[in-house]
């Protein structure tokens, strides 16, 4: 038997702690499976969600539908209006539905690479490796949260960002394969950072112009 499609606003949220996430879905049973599904193997991508999960347990948690709305407009919006009335810090969420418009903290970004995945020892490349889903979705994250891309989040990539990082900020990123338990991975590893290259870039620009 099919279960009918509920489309709305819905709430997970934690009875000991009264953390929630706020999110919206057109199937909502569906996108309560999926998000149950990552909790129970830790590979959800929201980490403050994940960690609660694992130190409290599913029977700390309630799942329930705030508002059945119909469009996808109207479902972004309405979901915005849930987030507003709750301190978005403290809770769950990591960031709102509708984006504001901001400039691109580059520098943040540049920063944060710098300090977690940019090459410092070259005998020791392995602790550097990026092929965990976790560490390609914190990746994505930090772009989103620095404005990188004027892209609804669904469409922002970790190779898109990968991409971005080659091509606008200068970065050399190698890629390769290894083996752990013979299960084959992919990674990339991040070598190199022309502090130069994006000035350089410019100028070209301006030239053609």
């Amino acid at each position: 038997m099919e279960l009918t499609k509920l489309s709305g606003i819905y709430s997970i949220k934690n009875k000991l702690n009264h953390k929630q996430y706020i999110g919206h879905s057109k199937n909502i049973t569906f996108r309560w499976y999926h998000h149950l599904n990552n909790l129970i193997e830790s590979k959800h991508p929201n980490n403050k969600l994940q960690e609660d999960f694992n130190t409290y347990g599913l029977s700390a948690f309630d799942f329930s539908i705030l508002e059945l709305i119909e469009g996808k407009d109207n479902l972004i919006t309405k979901e915005q209006e849930y987030l507003n009335s709750i301190d978005f810090d403290s809770n769950y969420n990591i960031y709102n539905s509708i984006k504001k418009e901001k400039e691109p903290d580059v520098d943040e970004f540049i920063d944060y690479i710098e300090s977690n995945w940019l090459v410092k020892d070259i005998d020791n490349t392995v602790s550097y490796r990026i092929y965990k889903d976790e560490d390609k979705q914190e990746i994505i994250n930090k772009a989103i949260k620095c404005h990188i891309f004027n892209l609804s989040k669904s469409h922002i990539t970790f190779n898109k960002v990968m991409n971005f990082m080659k091509d606008t900020l200068g970065y050399t990123i190698e890629s390769g394969r290894f083996q752990i338990k013979r299960k084959k991975y992919t990674y990339k590893l991040i070598v190199e950072f022309d502090e130069d290259y994006m000035e350089e870039m410019k100028c070209q620009q301006e030239y053609i112009k």
